[in-house]
């Protein structure tokens, strides 16, 4: 029992140590001027694009969710919440190039979420790749290498209000449905009409 339970343990360890980390994130994260420092309304999304590069402009409505941008892009592959006191936002993410990534080949992109009274986006400018990472190989005793750590860049000038979402285009806020903006205009035009009579 007492081999059993030490042969399931490494084989448990041999499994876990086949995972290597890529360290991920950005720096000096700020949103209207003033730095996200210690910020829970920021989150950073990792996304793996394949062999694909960024387009210059993804889809942005007033019924686009968090997912349904990410989604428009690439898949998920981490997230992390919060920025750092130096106004840095950095997740680490486990993985094994088993599992169809490859140094040199494959893109990611990241993408910010800023939760304040909208919900803004902003896209990373340009894509990272693996580089210089490797499995742990068991078999001959030779240990994990993480990839090299990716830091993206952005603009963090205000795009505002805008149907399309650019990369490195800044925050982007998606314009309000016209249905929306009509409805206004016909309350305020009855309102000035009551206010005559």
């Amino acid at each position: 029992m007492r081999k059993l339970m030490i042969a399931a343990l490494l084989c448990a360890l041999a499994v876990s140590a086949q995972a290597v980390t890529f360290t991920w994130g950005a720096t000096k994260v700020a949103f209207d001027g003033s730095q996200l420092k210690s910020s829970t309304a920021v989150t950073g999304y990792l996304i793996y694009l394949g062999n694909n590069s960024l387009a210059s402009t993804y889809t942005l409505s007033a019924d686009s969710t968090v997912d349904s941008v990410v989604s428009s892009i690439g898949t998920q592959v981490n997230s992390k919440n919060k920025t750092s006191a130096v106004a840095k936002l950095a997740g680490e993410w486990d993985f094994n190039y088993s599992d169809g990534y490859e140094n040199n080949k494959g893109n990611f992109a990241m993408l910010l979420v800023y939760q304040g009274d909208k919900t803004y986006y902003n896209l990373t400018s340009g894509t990272l790749t693996l580089q210089g990472g490797n499995d742990a190989d068991i078999e001959n005793a030779i240990a994990a290498v993480n990839p090299s750590d990716g830091t993206f860049s952005f603009s963090y000038s205000t795009a505002g209000e805008s149907n399309k979402l650019s990369k490195g285009g800044g925050w982007t806020v998606a314009v309000p449905e016209p249905s929306t903006a009509a409805l206004a205009l016909a309350g305020l035009a009855l309102l000035i009409k009551r206010r005559r009579a």
